[in-house]
């Protein structure tokens, strides 16, 4: 296999990599709050993401709330983890960006030297985007299991109550 085809290779993985982390920063499942009660009825779970908060009832009734709505539901944690999967996404187009330039098989550029640089450029950026995905996904995983604790719940009425919670990383 000559370089063009493994420069090609490597951006098709890149593209797909981006593409997933866009798919990530969407999902509503990033910390999962499985409440378990006495009372059977009393049964729900809710699903923290990073742009809303999504309660479940047992009825099956999914209820989704933006954080803007309830600020307190928003730790810092989960602040941090939004501005570094926004910063990874963002990199992540501007090293695909530079993986074209820097494809032997596309004439952006005249000069094989510039070509070499641009394509390596690329590469750092895309081992940064990639430690940029994976710190707050093993942040909020490794957060998700050490701390079974009391936990802010959002309830029917809108009101917020504490109560003992299990999280399940998913």
């Amino acid at each position: 296999m000559d370089a063009g085809r493994r420069q090609i290779l490597g951006l098709a993985l890149a593209i797909i990599g981006v593409l997933g982390t866009i798919m990530i920063c969407g999902l509503p499942a990033w910390k999962v709050l499985i409440s378990t009660s006495v009372y059977p009825h009393d049964i729900y779970g809710a699903w923290y993401g990073l742009w809303k908060i999504c309660t479940i009832y047992t009825t099956g009734k999914m209820e989704c709330v933006g954080y803007e709505v309830f600020p307190p539901l928003v730790d810092d944690a989960m602040k941090a983890t939004r501005a570094l999967v926004i910063i990874a996404i963002l990199s992540g187009i501007f090293g695909i960006l530079l993986g074209v330039a820097g494809n032997k098989r596309i004439n952006f550029m005249l000069d094989d030297g510039q070509k070499r640089k641009v394509g390596f450029a690329s590469g750092v950026v895309f081992i940064i985007t990639g430690f940029l995905v994976l710190i707050p996904v093993c942040w909020m995983g490794d957060g998700t299991h050490q701390s079974p604790q009391l936990a802010m719940e959002l309830v029917g009425n809108g009101c917020l109550r504490k109560r003992r919670s299990t999280f399940v990383n998913m």
